[in-house]
């Protein structure tokens, strides 16, 4: 099938926006949904800035489900459903340790008796290639239910690039830490997947600035998700960032980075001179597979 100057280019820009992606916010909400002490409850500010940047909440009652959600864990997830917040559900793997029946009972409890939760996050991921199939088998038994279909794990650094291609999640956090941002370096890898496989959150940052320059790097190494944060101690995730407000702004606003509107060039030289049939089709099958672009 010949194909006009003109598709070509529109087709072109919908390849390399499937590409490059927005930045979204990947929220772990390890606080108590206070949801009767306005001062203190920070679900509803978080729920009120999903109209601003899409939002991804981590909710974790127990370190884990530890049993069905009480009344203020029902009310909070209301108030982030309603704002159309994604929900992801806590679930240590313990880095491969954890028996696989606990982490299945877990998922089992978030599915049955979570409403509006959409996913899971697998804490404490392994980097092990002796512990990819346990991660795949922990994939395939998410999505056998029904309302789970979103998987993001979080081994907090690089990771082999099995864990990405198997894949073992639709996304990746590939680094969590209060330090070490500017000099971490990406594995090769990275570059050749959609920016909406990987996610990097940064605690311990103190001021805006700081914030500012990592949402920055994330965006130039592929990152899709961020969250950045100055909290510190066990529990960094327990309230909102001081600078919550600018970071949604933020993040909502970087533009794409300049070497992927050179990328978009290159997809337009393509797209004009290979594309044939049901191509774009295929293309935008891939964009919008709930596997995040995966096979």
């Amino acid at each position: 099938m010949r194909t006009s100057p003109l598709l070509a280019i529109v087709l072109g820009v919908t390849v390399t926006s499937c590409m490059a992606g927005d930045l979204q916010i990947l929220f772990p909400l390890y606080s108590y949904p206070d949801w009767y002490s306005p001062s203190s409850y920070i679900w509803a500010e978080i729920a009120s800035a999903n109209a601003t940047v899409p939002i991804t909440a981590i909710i974790n009652p127990d370190n884990g489900p530890g049993g069905p959600p009480n009344s203020d864990f029902l009310h909070g997830m209301a108030d982030l459903e309603a704002d159309g917040v994604s929900m992801i559900g806590y679930v240590s793997t313990d880095y491969g340790l954890r028996s696989l029946s606990d982490i299945e009972s877990d998922i089992s409890l978030y599915a049955s008796s979570y409403p509006g939760v959409i996913g899971i996050f697998l804490d404490e991921e392994s980097t092990s290639p002796s512990e990819l199939s346990f991660y795949e088998t922990i994939r395939n038994y998410t999505l056998t239910k029904t309302d789970l279909t979103t998987i993001i794990a979080n081994p907090g650094t690089n990771t082999p690039e099995s864990y990405i291609s198997a894949p073992t999640a639709n996304t990746t956090v590939l680094f969590e830490s209060g330090s070490g941002w500017d000099s971490y370096a990406t594995d090769g890898y990275v570059a050749n997947y959609p920016r909406s496989d990987f996610a990097a959150v940064f605690y311990n940052l103190s001021s805006t600035a700081e914030m500012e320059s990592a949402v920055n790097l994330a965006q130039e190494r592929n990152f899709g998700y961020v969250f950045a944060t100055d909290g510190t101690g066990a529990n960094p995730y327990n309230s909102l960032p001081s600078y919550w407000t600018a970071e949604v702004n933020y993040v909502a606003g970087v533009p794409e980075p300049s070497g992927m509107a050179l990328a978009g060039i290159g997809a337009l030289w393509l797209v004009w001179r290979s594309l044939r049939g049901d191509w774009a089709r295929k293309w935008a099958k891939w964009c919008s597979s709930p596997s995040g672009g995966h096979p």
